[in-house]
Order: structure tokens, then sequence, then C-alpha cells
């Protein structure tokens, strides 16, 4: 299989189309969910750290990634500036004031929000990137994307090292139930070797089939992965 969907031509009306997308697309996943993936071998490409004495034991490249108002503490490092989108949430002045402080990247991290805000965020990360000549990362994905492209979100990276050493899948938040274990009790290498990732495709799977059924043209996808793990049966 080649991760790709066919969209069918839209001969009918738009309801039958959206339709038989999702019927092609569930398939899709049901066939690579019922594989037995283990991570020892598959490739790690990104890794996010989010307290800056895990970074010896995580080697290169990693991403040191912060609140952004913790950037000023951290200047020795490469630092991504993570801002929580909340309702009436002071983006650009967060983010200049990140960007001050020697932040080389911003991430927009949505917690809660509904469409209209993540519509409008949206356009104030376009500005905030322009004014600021800075990488801005917004952590949504598009219905299009969502519906056109959903190997895209089978994904069993990043690896994201919490503040207490615990590395998770993902994204930071996720259920410990999906941990791979800890950098205090053992090393990258050997957490990734043996880790069996298929809960977390799972996971995928599920919080893809619930986001598509999303009003709006964005879905805050990390923060929908993080709520839908929590959201699992025991048995995940």
């Amino acid at each position: 299989m080649n991760g790709r969907v066919t969209v069918p031509p839209a001969h009918g009306r738009g309801p039958d189309l959206a339709t038989s997308v999702y019927q092609q697309v569930t398939w899709m996943l049901l066939a690579y969910m019922d594989l037995d993936v283990r991570a020892g071998a598959l490739e790690v490409r990104a890794l996010e750290v989010r307290a800056a004495r895990w970074l010896a034991a995580c080697g290169e490249p990693a991403e040191l990634v912060v609140d952004a108002g913790d950037v000023a503490s951290h200047t020795s490092h490469r630092v991504t500036a993570s801002i929580e989108l909340t309702t009436s949430c002071p983006l650009r002045v967060l983010a200049a004031a990140a960007v001050a402080d020697g932040a080389r990247k911003v991430r927009i991290c949505p917690s809660g929000v509904d469409e209209v805000e993540l519509v409008r965020a949206a356009v104030e990360v376009r500005s905030i990137a322009s004014e600021h000549a800075v990488e801005v990362q917004f952590d949504v994905a598009s219905r299009t994307a969502l519906l056109t492209r959903p190997d895209d979100f089978l994904r069993l990276d990043p690896l994201v090292v919490e503040e207490d050493g615990t590395v998770v899948p993902l994204c930071s938040g996720i259920d410990r139930r999906y941990a791979l274990g800890s950098l205090a009790e053992s090393s990258l290498e050997s957490l990734v070797a043996r880790w069996d990732a298929t809960p977390v495709l799972r996971l995928c799977r599920a919080a893809w089939r619930h986001a598509i059924e999303q009003p709006g043209p964005l879905v805050a996808w990390y923060d929908h992965l993080v709520r839908t793990s929590a959201a699992m049966p025991a048995a995940c």
C-alpha cells in the first residue's frame, strides 16, 4: 500500500463525494492498523526536549521547547518558545516578547479554543512570522489535509522528552500509558528499540476519525490527540 488516497470524480453531490472519500480513507487506516509496528525498525526523525538538562542524553538534533516566559533563561541554547493559545490570548504580544528574549522559533499550541479562535489565530500567525522574520509553527491541521492526506496523521514522531525525563510520542501531554519510558532509567536508544508503537497508531487512527467529524476548516491536532489519549479505553 502506497498510503495515497484516490478521490473519485465529483459526478454526484458534495455529500456523496465526502462519503466516498471517508470510506476509502477509513479502509486504508484499518488495513494499516492491522500491522504490529515496533519502533526498533523505524527511524526517529524528530525529537523535542522540554527541559535543557535532558539535551545531553538525547544528542542531536533535538529541539529545546520551553514556555515563552522562560526563553530568557535558556540563552545558551537554540530555543523554541511555546505559547499556549487560549481564548483572548495576547498572541502577538507574547510572541514579540519571546523573540526579543532570543527565541529562534515560535510555536503556537491551541488549548480548548473553538474553530473561530483558530481561524483568527491563523491570521495572526502569518503576521507574526512576517513582522519578526521568525519561524512560526501553528499546531493545527486543515480539514482538507485530514481528508486527503490521512497518512500524514499516522505518525510515531516526534518523540518528546517531558520535563521529568519521560519520553512520549507525538506531543507533550499525551497520556502516560503511551510513554516509552524514562531517560532517568534507560537510554533513548534502548527505549526506542523495545517500544511497541501499535497502540500509538491506534490512537492516531481514533483521533483522525473523530477529527474529520468536527466542524470548521481547522483542527487543533495535538490538543485533539492529548484529549483523545486521555479518553481512550484502558486496554489501548
